[in-house]
């Protein structure tokens, strides 16, 4: 008696699991079509044992050619590509578009990218698209800045998905909405005063503008992302400026003073400053 009181419980367990996995089945992947979204890793954040304890993501990414030589005509940036569902054992081509409307740079003369590329890798969950982006005179414009709007379509192999989602990957927390099927490139020549030359630069150099610091860089060897990633060594400012000074000083001996971006003659600070004295 106990046996068959056993099998008719089994049998009913059984009854009630069989509509549960069905609907378990609508609400995940079948195996046949997966996610995909674009998502960029931001930052990320440390525990006490080195470990990633958090993760913050970017749907949109700011260049400058500022922090490029003046002889780069362009930069090579990528959109990554991640899937929800199934890795699989064969390459699966992707639908990446411009929305021309939303965009003011234009394909083919500003940035381009190849549709070869749009491809998940066999046994890969992401993938990397490479975006070119062309430095044109137009950049040179005042505070110019070019835009790009990528989005996915779906296609035979995937959908996509996580059209909105949260920048930090502890749901706890509060954070910006991130849309997971379009990704925005942001592109410019515009200067602004790096990290580094705010702290030590005007002890050095006196106040900052553009023309000085690409007179700087040009004398140095050294780019604006240079000065924002501490590449540029503290110990290295004092012959900057005073190489810095000589230049000046010769252009300004010689009658062709080097003018500064407000129009004034070109200065340095303290012990480096420059004798202007006979166009006064």
């Amino acid at each position: 008696m106990k046996h068959i009181i056993s099998c008719i419980a089994s049998l009913l367990l059984l009854m009630l699991l069989i509509p549960a996995c069905s609907e378990e089945e609508i609400m995940t992947f079948d195996g046949r079509v997966a996610g995909i979204y674009l998502q960029r890793n931001s930052s990320y954040t440390m525990d006490g044992q080195g470990n990633i304890s958090s993760q913050k993501y970017a749907d949109s990414t700011s260049l400058s050619f500022a922090d490029s030589t003046e002889e780069a005509t362009r930069i090579i940036t990528q959109l990554t590509v991640k899937i929800m569902g199934n890795v699989v054992d064969y390459d699966r081509p992707f639908t990446l578009k411009v929305d021309e409307q939303a965009s003011t740079a234009v394909r083919g003369t500003n940035f381009d990218f190849n549709e070869s590329d749009c491809v998940i890798p066999a046994g890969a969950a992401q993938t990397y698209v490479p975006i070119t982006i062309y430095r044109t005179p137009d950049l040179a414009e005042d505070e110019k800045k070019h835009y790009i709007e990528f989005y996915l379509e779906d296609n035979d192999f995937f959908t996509v998905e996580l059209e909105q989602y949260k920048d930090i990957d502890d749901w706890a927390a509060t954070g910006d909405t991130l849309c997971g099927s379009r990704y925005t490139i942001i592109f410019s020549e515009i200067y602004t005063v790096p990290f580094y030359y705010e702290i030590f630069g005007p002890d050095y150099f006196g106040d900052w503008s553009v023309s000085k610091e690409k007179l700087i860089n040009s004398l140095m060897g050294w780019t604006h992302q240079d000065w924002d990633n501490g590449t540029v060594q503290l110990g290295a400012l004092g012959y900057a400026a005073q190489l810095t000074h000589n230049h000046l000083q010769e252009a300004a001996d010689s009658g062709n003073p080097i003018l500064d971006d407000d129009g004034s003659y070109m200065q340095l600070t303290g012990s480096y400053e420059v004798d202007y004295s006979a166009y006064e």
